[in-house]
């Protein structure tokens, strides 16, 4: 040290200060660089003096003229005029870039005049040195403003909730095992069909009606149809869902065991969007099943994304190149797409069937599974592992409901008026060789002749119709 001392000319508390510096940031020669994270004033202000503040202009005017302008609080309020007029919303219904708003802002908030100049009023923005730069307006503007409050008001609460709004979660807590909370919703499948009577016909596209498991990610229940979205396709999904899957699969001639689609039972929870079950045709769901309803908000499909992923999921693997599919980007003169169309309703069906396998035994849940459930080396757990093995732990919370119980408590009410002539309604009358009890009628018909019944009280309908059915005289009765 007195050696150094000597020969520098330091003081020696200057010395002594640089090696205990040495010494604790790791006796490397960068251990003596200039602490520069302390300099300056850190979310201080600077006061605007005559000196321009920041760096200097990479290219200057003749003279070192436009050397720059200090943010004054006068330049700042021209700058915040026009970022909330411009940038922060919509203006006259366009979202302004930054550049798009810098320049709108010069020219409103800048200027020294207007010129008529060919019918055009033109303004005359103000010289360089008095104008703000366009990094400065960028950067006052995002100081004023964070970036979630901008985009609520460009694009509105509804728009931001769906696509930018901060996910600091998950829905994992919403249900508790297999059973526990169901998903319904439908979409407008990518492809057309044709008629089964006539394939040269194309009768449209079709309705998909997905039902999912929360817990599982399990497919639970399954509904194609050629009309909808409407309640009667929701009701169908849903008597997929709570009943035995075996028939249904040989209907469509699919053979298949109980275990590989285990999913017969009526769930604790149900959530829909605003369309179907919002009607009041779903009146009696919650009465007949014991479930609770909850349906989303407007426009948050979020609220139900398992199944809504599923819908791209299913065009990208089951229904994109198949004939007939719907080419969204197509050039003019190209041949019409649905004039290549060959499935029909049921083989459409049959498709949607081997989707739901091969999606319930196949998919990978790696990452969206429960925290105990016991992950195996060999490979991601499938959604029928993690429906199995809830059940095994005791924690499906679904309950087992005769199918013929199940259609009934499905079916709408509506007022009918019971007369000797059967059950009437606004959608037709229904006859019947077995007369109900006379006296229960005519309690009925004396509290004026009218009386809210189930359309299924007196009829067992193979299809959920209100306006059709088998009487208890194995006569076919519909609409009159």
């Amino acid at each position: 040290m007195k050696a150094a001392q000597l020969s520098t000319g330091c003081a020696w508390d200057k010395l002594y200060e640089w090696l205990r510096l040495y010494w604790r940031r790791g006796q490397t020669p960068n251990a003596l660089l200039p602490a520069y994270g302390n300099c300056g004033a850190p979310g201080q202000r600077r006061a605007a003096g005559e000196k321009k503040r920041g760096r200097r202009r990479k290219v200057l005017g003749a003279g070192g003229a436009d050397a720059g302008l200090n943010v004054t609080p006068e330049v700042l309020n021209g700058i915040l005029q026009g970022a909330r007029r411009y940038l922060y919303r919509k203006h006259r219904g366009r979202a302004y870039g930054y550049t798009e708003a810098y320049q709108a802002t010069l020219e409103n908030f800048f200027r020294e005049g207007v010129l008529f100049k060919d019918g055009v009023l033109v303004p005359i923005i103000l010289p360089p040195d008095r104008c703000p730069t366009y990094d400065q307006f960028r950067y006052w503007a995002e100081e004023h403003r964070s970036a979630e409050e901008t985009l609520r008001a460009r694009y509105g609460e509804r728009r931001f909730n769906l696509r930018s709004r901060p996910v600091l979660g998950s829905s994992e807590h919403l249900s508790r095992g297999p059973g526990d909370l169901y998903l319904i919703d439908s979409t407008v499948g990518d492809l057309y069909l044709v008629s089964s009577i006539d394939r040269r016909r194309v009768i449209g596209r079709p309705v998909i009606y997905f039902v999912i498991d929360h817990w599982s990610r399990m497919i639970v229940g399954l509904h194609v149809a050629v009309e909808g979205p409407n309640y009667m396709g929701a009701a169908m999904a849903l008597e997929n869902a709570f009943t035995d899957k075996v028939a249904f699969c040989e209907r469509f001639g699919r053979q298949i065991e109980a275990a590989d689609w285990p999913c017969a039972h009526v769930c604790a929870a149900l959530t829909a969007d605003r369309a179907e079950l919002l009607s009041n045709a779903s009146n009696e769901l919650v009465p007949g099943f014991f479930m609770r309803l909850s349906t989303t908000p407007p426009y948050r499909a979020d609220f139900k994304s398992y199944v809504e992923a599923q819908f791209r999921l299913t065009n990208e693997t089951a229904i994109r190149r198949e004939p007939g599919w719907v080419e969204k980007a197509r050039d003019r003169g190209d041949p019409d797409y649905r004039l290549d169309a060959i499935l029909t309703l049921h083989e459409f069906t049959q498709l949607m069937i081997d989707l739901v396998l091969l999606n319930n035994r196949t998919r990978g849940l790696r990452d969206q599974v429960p925290v105990d459930f016991p992950l195996s080396p060999e490979g991601d757990p499938v959604p029928l592992d993690v429906w199995e093995w809830g059940t095994e732990q005791g924690r499906n919370m679904g309950r087992a409901m005769d199918a013929e119980q199940v259609r009934i408590n499905l079916l709408p009410t509506y007022p009918a008026t019971v007369s000797r002539h059967g059950v009437g309604s606004s959608t037709g009358r229904f006859a019947t060789t077995a007369t109900p009890d006379a006296g229960k009628a005519g309690s009925w018909r004396g509290q004026g002749g009218s009386a809210r019944s189930r359309c299924s009280r007196w009829t067992r309908a193979t299809y959920p119709s209100p306006t059709c059915g088998w009487t208890e005289g194995g006569e076919w009765s519909g609409a009159s």
